[in-house]
């Protein structure tokens, strides 16, 4: 058995350990989990399934009555015990040797023709999410090989990265932290082939309504990724940012930029307010970060680094990105919830970029006092500007009702409105 598969954009060579090509190493796949991952994402492209199937028919007789997800899981264990062998590359069939060598062959030729006299060890890790193992690009490590060369790699489509030739010993991976932002940081979890063990959130209250989350231009349009990992500090009263960062080794503006993506001061005031949650000002007017600031959180990056891995194997590192979320959007909407024409009315607060919304049918809110209802939007996320829009759903059209304003601004916005009602 000898076929090649394209999954762009790696080629690869899988042989019975029979015929297997002399002088070329295969990949390390003996990790049962790493050959399930490895031809879960063959059988995903139409054109390696169909090799997939032809491989099983040269491997053994497949059985009609076996789901494709059978044969997946047969082919995985051929490969994790050794059975099938996988390299990397459009390799050669080995062809049949001579009995006798042709006399006119030249020199050059035979000596072409041996394997070399050192092999050459290589070094691989992949970078999944930790939770669904989907591959992540444009992730950019540095290498420590044993020898203590660095090389720099970023990994490619399919989450891999490789460096070679290495010399054989325990390298190091690790990320440096520089002038990296939370939005294209991902937070490490843990190394090897099993998912971590995911968080399981209280019940929270039910609220009316439902939320949509999209798939936005993530990470600006394949921004380079970092690996970190995160600290989220809870702020307290006496805390500033130049006090936080200096007890982690980050300057203020490091810590700012790392967070919001900004330097400036009035940009950096925009964010507390918005982000963070502060509502206290000083004799000068700045937010100053206090214990009941909602969500009150400050991240720092720590120095990443995973030492000691051995050469010649592919290393998974697994990630999760950084959800940040604002506390409930909570306010008083004056509209009559039983008059007919309005019970059909729907109120949908979104992101400008359109990543996240939640709607709200108006016929779905209880009065808090006469004609007037509570209106909840939950944990909307965080370093956004939101739209608020009426629709009638009765063939007028949709109406703002306010558009491009942060969270922290609605939050002013609706302290002022009730102290204006008790006044």
């Amino acid at each position: 058995m000898f076929r090649w598969l394209t999954l762009f954009p790696r080629e690869y060579t899988l042989t019975s350990r029979l015929k297997a090509p002399g002088g070329a190493r295969p990949r390390n796949l003996f990790d049962l989990h790493d050959a399930r991952h490895f031809v879960a994402r063959l059988s995903a492209d139409p054109r390696c399934r169909s090799e997939l199937h032809a491989i099983a028919y040269d491997r053994f007789v497949p059985n009609p009555n076996r789901t494709h997800r059978d044969l997946v899981e047969r082919l995985a264990h051929e490969i994790a015990s050794g059975w099938i062998l996988v390299f990397d590359g459009m390799l050669e069939r080995r062809r049949r040797q001579c009995r006798y060598r042709p006399l006119e062959a030249p020199p050059e030729e035979v000596a072409s023709a041996r394997p070399p006299a050192s092999i050459k060890h290589y070094f691989a890790l992949m970078v999944v999410e930790d939770q669904s193992d989907k591959p992540i690009a444009n992730v950019e490590v540095e290498v420590t090989l044993a020898d203590g060369a660095t090389r720099p790699c970023t990994t490619a489509a399919d989450g891999c990265a490789e460096v070679k030739p290495v010399t054989p010993g325990g390298h190091s991976i690790s990320c440096p932290i520089g002038d990296v932002m939370l939005a294209r940081t991902l937070e490490f979890v843990s190394m090897g082939g099993s998912p971590s063990r995911p968080k399981t959130a209280g019940a929270g209250k039910k609220v009316p309504g439902k939320t949509t989350r999209r798939d936005a231009a993530a990470n600006g349009h394949g921004a380079a990724l970092s690996i970190t990992g995160v600290k989220a500090h809870k702020v307290k009263s006496g805390d500033t940012l130049a006090k936080i960062a200096s007890a982690h080794h980050r300057t203020e503006s490091e810590l700012a930029f790392f967070n919001w993506g900004v330097r400036s001061p009035a940009q950096i005031q925009q964010r507390l307010r918005d982000e963070v949650g502060c509502r206290k000002r000083d004799e000068e007017g700045r937010y100053v970060l206090d214990g009941a600031d909602e969500p009150g959180i400050i991240y720092v990056p720590l120095k990443w680094c995973q030492q000691g891995l051995a050469a010649d194997q592919c290393h998974m590192v697994r990630v999760r990105p950084v959800a940040r979320k604002l506390p409930d959007l909570r306010f008083h909407y004056q509209i009559d919830p039983h008059d007919a024409r309005a019970k059909n009315d729907v109120l949908t607060l979104e992101t400008e970029n359109g990543s996240w919304s939640h709607e709200v049918p108006v016929g779905e809110l209880a009065e808090v006092d006469q004609h007037w209802v509570e209106v909840v939007f939950p944990e909307p996320p965080a370093g956004m500007r939101f739209n608020l829009i009426m629709d009638p759903k009765d063939g007028e059209q949709k109406h703002y009702i306010f558009r491009g304003i942060g969270h922290g601004e609605l939050q002013d916005a609706l302290a002022e409105q009730d102290v204006d009602d008790e006044a």
